[in-house]
């Protein structure tokens, strides 16, 4: 659950031991009321907005809940922004409080891909031609590995181009190559969304993955689009739901045996800010 979409303490708490209660049963308001040494009814009349939780039990209920240190820190700052009455020190704790929010809507929070911890100028060359890219994941398929003009005709680019990035991954230390043996020695990696590169990267990739969709047959590809009307709230969710989908479907991903290469890409923005 991504905690960080909410601005109210209590229905984060609710959430998460409604959450965790499906999979344990330990995980209820008596035994929450219990670990906090609090009556349930005091702890009731808490969740429902008629009393506030002090900082002491807002501590147990993180321990209580085995929050990490990111996750505690974000309750005390909604406490703490709920409980003062100074309109400055409101206004403070609610750009911290965003502040949080914004690390927590980046991907690299949520999946184990490693970071690019390159210099500026590898980075460009790995990056900037999305066929590095391409070549890098699709050498983690053997008959690739050892036929690199298959490889070109099944992506349909010439036997240079491919070359040429493998040149390139070979200088990053992607991967590895003794006469016609190539070994990938590293695999998974991000680019964050803060990189100065990143929407170039991005479009120049998205542009790619177009040309390719055009080409495939129906059968052979998923696409699906929609442009609706909601709230911000709405949005933060609907991220939120994606994060989680990201995290549940990467295990399986980094374990499956390596037959294909894949593209997936997922967007959501809002059409009135320029």
């Amino acid at each position: 659950m991504n905690i960080f979409n909410s601005l109210s303490y209590r229905d984060i708490i609710k959430k998460i031991i409604l959450e965790r209660k499906k999979i344990d049963s330990s995980y209820n308001f008596q035994n929450l009321a219990k670990a906090i040494r609090v009556q349930k009814t005091y702890l009731s009349n808490c969740l429902k907005g008629k009393a506030d939780l002090n900082f002491d039990q807002l501590y147990m209920v993180c321990e209580f809940l085995k929050l990490n240190s990111d996750q505690s820190h974000y309750l005390e700052l909604l406490l703490n922004y709920e409980r003062s009455g100074l309109k400055d020190r409101k206004d403070k704790l609610l750009s911290m409080i965003k502040s949080m929010q914004a690390k927590y809507e980046k991907t690299d929070q949520y999946i184990s891909a490693k970071k690019m911890t390159v210099d500026t100028e590898e980075i460009y060359h790995y990056y900037l031609d999305p066929i590095n890219q391409i070549v890098h994941v699709s050498l983690a398929i053997e008959r690739y590995r050892k036929n690199i003009q298959l490889l070109a005709k099944d992506i349909n680019v010439p036997v240079f181009r491919i070359m040429n990035s493998i040149t390139t991954l070979e200088k990053l230390g992607i991967i590895s190559k003794e006469g016609k043996e190539i070994k990938v020695i590293q695999d998974g990696l991000h680019l964050p969304s803060d990189s100065p590169i990143y929407k170039t990267w991005r479009n120049e990739l998205k542009n790619l993955s177009m040309q390719k969709l055009r080409n495939l047959k129906a059968e052979s590809s998923y696409s699906f689009a929609v442009v609706f009307a909601a709230t911000e709230d709405t949005r933060k969710f609907i991220q939120g739901k994606f994060f989680e989908f990201l995290k549940e479907i990467e295990p399986a991903a980094q374990k499956a045996e390596s037959e294909n290469a894949y593209f997936m890409n997922f967007d959501l923005f809002p059409w009135m800010e320029n």
